[in-house]
């Protein structure tokens, strides 16, 4: 697992290395630089015959922008500078180099690559003045790489105040940024490259780590060819409704697909034609009076079954009507074991009053951002503008609960205050029903006795890697039920990943 750190966190391995004396302030910016320019020789098409363009702003990354430059040139490539507030830079940088110093005297749509070394992560203001002017004429350019950051995005939240870089890509040094996986940053910075300059490792130990594929193939474990279904895992069901029975079938299959050895569903009777046609499943039809969903009339049956399942999965489908909702808080409320409590069910949660309190300690909670801004009782917006804060915040009374918030990346959190962030998740997973395999998938990790967090991150891994297949076969839009046959297809992956 990779440190994903802070502006803080990144100011202080600054400052630690050079205390340390393991390299000077100048070494390490020596080290961006060459970083920097020779990633764009390396990885930009034809560089001898493109046109580069290097903006400095103020700062290390201005300093930055200004050596890349010099090392272009020294290596044939051509390459000009263009310096936003000279007066801000050491003369000794300068001297004798030629640049641009107004912007109405560049043609940015003359350059074939535009580095954008204007701010980096210490920005904490508002973006103002010459600087507002260079952001908003790049941000229109497709051929801008950033340096560290997006300039204008915020390190620690993703967010912007004002203008802003959009990138193809994105350089940054020995650990990736809080701001390259989540609000506005995530989308902003294109592709991530990250390059060790000779910071002095063990210094950050920071509480949010990047999830890696090697970090998944060696926790995942083959299983044991002398299992029988039993042994693969129970998993008990408590999905659907009249308007939403395709999330029962849906996550069932991914459950079973994922490895789960019997799957056991609960649901109104009245549904019976269509949950009859998973044949795989075990049915457990209760009479809900034709409603369409079922009530608390129904917890006493429920109960019964409370001891047989290794994980109750609960909420793909469930109605949100009012009866509805007090019978799974009634369940939650009652229930001992492993669950995994997803969509409609979050619904019953009360966080604002009870703080979990109501909810399994051995739960796995799956909303996806509306779902958790509306749990925690705060606006989407208010909660995306400070992500990491609001899941911290909740972090604090989870205890053995793990929360799996699904959004662009999945970010996953436990009551340690650690949080997992998995990245491969494409955009093609924003369409019904992706949630509902999630889930389906979780669930058969935790019947299968895997931890709480592993069952998360791994189910998160997969249903991500899923998503990144269809990518690479250049598949922009998925419906749900495709992601089924590719999951064997993603578990072998990860479980050969190493050979």
């Amino acid at each position: 697992m990779l440190d994903i750190i802070s502006a803080k966190d990144s100011n202080h391995l600054d400052q630690e290395t050079i205390n340390n004396k393991i390299l000077t302030k100048n070494s390490l910016i020596d080290n961006a630089s060459k970083a920097v320019a020779f990633h764009l020789i390396e990885n930009i098409d034809n560089p001898f015959n493109k046109n580069f363009l290097c903006i400095a702003g103020v700062g290390d990354n201005g300093v930055d922008a200004i050596k890349c430059h010099k090392i272009l040139r020294e290596n044939s490539i051509n390459s000009r500078l263009y310096i936003i507030d000279s007066t801000k830079i050491k003369s000794s940088l300068i001297d004798g180099q030629d640049y641009y110093s107004k912007l109405d005297d560049v043609d940015f749509s003359s350059f074939d690559i535009i580095v954008d070394g204007i701010f980096g992560t210490g920005l904490n203001r508002s973006v103002l003045g010459d600087f507002a002017d260079v952001i908003n004429a790049i941000s229109k350019c497709k051929n801008v790489v950033s340096i560290d950051i997006p300039s204008g995005v915020f390190a620690d939240t993703g967010m912007t105040s004002g203008p802003s870089v959009n990138a193809f890509s994105t350089i940054t040094f020995t650990y990736p940024k809080i701001s390259h996986f989540i609000g506005q940053g995530y989308k902003k910075r294109g592709e991530l490259a990250i390059y060790e300059i000779g910071h002095k490792k063990g210094l950050i130990n920071s509480n949010i780590k990047l999830i890696s594929d090697e970090d998944i193939s060696n926790k995942i474990k083959p299983i044991p060819k002398d299992n029988d279904k039993y042994m693969n895992g129970k998993i008990l069901t408590l999905t659907g409704s009249e308007k939403y029975s395709g999330a029962s079938i849906l996550s069932g299959k991914a459950a079973l697909k994922s490895g789960a050895g019997i799957l056991k569903q609960i649901f109104p009777s009245s549904l019976d034609n269509y949950f009859k046609n998973f044949v795989e499943a075990v049915d457990c039809p209760i009479d809900d009076k034709k409603l369409g969903f079922l009530t608390d009339s129904s917890l006493d049956y429920i109960k019964d079954e409370f001891q047989w399942p290794d994980c109750f999965l609960i909420g793909p489908g469930i109605s949100n009507h009012q009866k509805s909702l007090s019978l799974i808080k009634n369940i939650l409320k009652n229930y001992k074991g492993k669950c995994v409590v997803d969509a409609t069910a979050l619904n019953s949660i009360n966080y604002r009053t009870d703080k979990f309190r109501d909810t399994p300690q051995s739960s796995i909670l799956t909303p996806h951002y509306n779902e958790f801004a509306r749990m925690i009782d705060v606006s989407v917006e208010v909660f995306t503008n400070d992500l990491i804060k609001h899941v911290k915040d909740v972090c604090k009374f989870l205890e053995n609960r793990i929360l799996v918030l699904k959004g662009p990346n999945t970010i996953i959190a436990d009551g340690q205050n650690n949080i997992y962030v998995i990245e491969k998740g494409t955009n093609n997973l924003g369409t019904a029903g992706t949630g509902d395999i999630l889930a389906g998938i979780i669930s058969s990790y935790v019947a299968s006795d895997y931890t709480l967090i592993d069952s998360a991150i791994i189910g998160a891994s997969i249903h991500s890697h899923i998503s990144f297949i269809f990518k690479n076969e250049n598949i922009e839009s998925i419906l749900a039920s495709e992601m089924i046959p590719y999951i064997n297809q993603s578990q072998n992956y990860f479980l050969n990943y190493h050979d």
